[in-house]
């Protein structure tokens, strides 16, 4: 009976070692995407000690490592915007250029709806580089008629104080070089989704909609009341 009891034990332990790696595993790889420019290297991985040596009644035990926290952006440091210059779709042209700090890329469809997302990036780490991304759904918007616009912030680190003003910013860019559009969104992705979260709350007026996906950002009593 004793040595069944202790096989037991070890059959639900291995399985629960398993459960632990499972659940580590989708942490890390479902918010993997978004131009987040490989978050990977921020996330704790689980450490699983087991009850291998010792009493033969003793418990598998398991314990986690010390979390590690996110870079911030250093306090002193110059950045470089990179060249953001691109290649448009066919049946689209691209408009790319800086300001107040940031590099941006627009692209407009030659049978443009009128309407136009803008992309929020998400974190990318601490490069001193500041480099533009296309929003991943790209291909659909100028399929369908619709503009995007991007920034590359003026700031690298966990910034999304830094990449709403410079997305609000970019919206007077649009107006400049394209039009002014009839409906303006947001799209957002990892930081980008707290970006558009922190945004409508900063700018109730600036966007017709939002959309964080995977946002790094939880509810607050001012997004969810009525």
């Amino acid at each position: 009976m004793g040595d069944a009891r202790r096989r037991a034990r070890r059959v639900r332990g291995g399985w629960l070692a398993l459960g632990v790696f499972a659940v580590a595993g989708a942490l890390i790889t479902g918010c993997s995407g978004g131009g987040a420019a490989k978050d990977s290297h921020a996330v704790a991985a689980a450490a699983v000690a087991t009850s291998g040596s010792g009493s033969a009644d003793r418990e598998p035990a398991f314990a986690l490592a010390t979390p590690q926290t996110l870079p911030v952006t250093p306090v002193n440091i110059q950045y470089d915007i990179s060249d953001p210059k691109f290649d448009a779709r066919p049946g689209a042209r691209a408009i790319y250029g800086s300001y107040e700090g940031a590099g941006y890329q627009i692209e407009v469809p030659d049978k443009w709806n009128g309407d136009v997302v803008y992309f929020a990036h998400g974190f990318r780490g601490n490069p001193p580089q500041l480099t533009v991304s296309p929003p991943p759904l790209r291909d659909y918007f100028i399929a369908h008629g619709y503009a995007w616009a991007a920034s590359s912030y003026s700031k690298n680190g966990y910034e999304p104080g830094a990449g709403a003003r410079d997305t609000y910013a970019l919206r007077d860019v649009f107006a400049q070089r394209v039009g002014a559009p009839k409906h303006s969104f947001l799209y957002g992705q990892s930081m980008g989704g707290h970006i558009a979260t922190l945004s409508l709350e900063e700018y109730p007026d600036a966007y017709d909609g939002a959309l964080s996906e995977c946002g790094a950002s939880r509810a607050t009593r001012s997004s969810t009341s009525s």
